[in-house]
């Protein structure tokens, strides 16, 4: 019976052998397959990342554009205020400051000083207006109030400069 057995061994071992070998091939054909598609899949997902990327950046570099153009116009803008404070400041410190002296009662004296008197005397003292005192401040005192009033020109075109530049601005959606 060996006898019988022993010639077949050889063929049942090939046969064998073939089935696995067609297995471990439909295997490796399946996870081929797989791997086909699932980099196809990466390539499709890399090519959108890729315009997305590209779209992004072109949407940057415009915005980022603007904002330059926009820094560049208000430092101008800014520039030009800034001169023209200068000017003005120039200008003030050249030429006098006149002050308006107003009389008023000493304080303790009486003389029915009230607000509603002082409306009232103040209302019908018009023509007393022209007696009023008129004169220059001393250097000193005008260079001070030219300082104080350059530095409040200052700040109030910077002021002017940062809130219509707040308000002009849209808000992101």
């Amino acid at each position: 019976m060996t006898k019988l057995i022993l010639p077949f061994v050889p063929w049942l071992l090939a046969v064998a052998l073939a089935i696995a070998a067609w297995g471990y091939r439909s295997a490796y054909l399946g996870a081929a397959a797989k791997l086909e598609i699932q980099n196809n899949a990466i390539e499709e997902q890399n090519r959108k990342a890729g315009e997305t990327l590209e779209r992004l950046t072109k949407e940057r570099d415009a915005k980022q554009a603007a904002l330059e153009r926009a820094a560049k116009i208000q430092e101008k803008e800014d520039a030009d205020a800034q001169a023209e404070i200068v000017r003005l400041n120039r200008e003030l410190r050249a030429r006098p400051v006149l002050v308006r002296v107003v009389p008023a009662p000493a304080p303790g004296r009486s003389g029915g000083a009230s607000p509603a008197g002082d409306a009232a005397a103040g209302a019908g003292n018009r023509a007393q207006d022209a007696a009023e005192t008129i004169g220059v401040l001393p250097n000193e005192n005008s260079r001070r109030l030219a300082d104080a009033v350059g530095e409040v020109e200052l700040l109030s075109a910077a002021y002017n400069s940062c809130r219509a530049r707040l308000m002009t601005e849209e808000t992101p959606p």
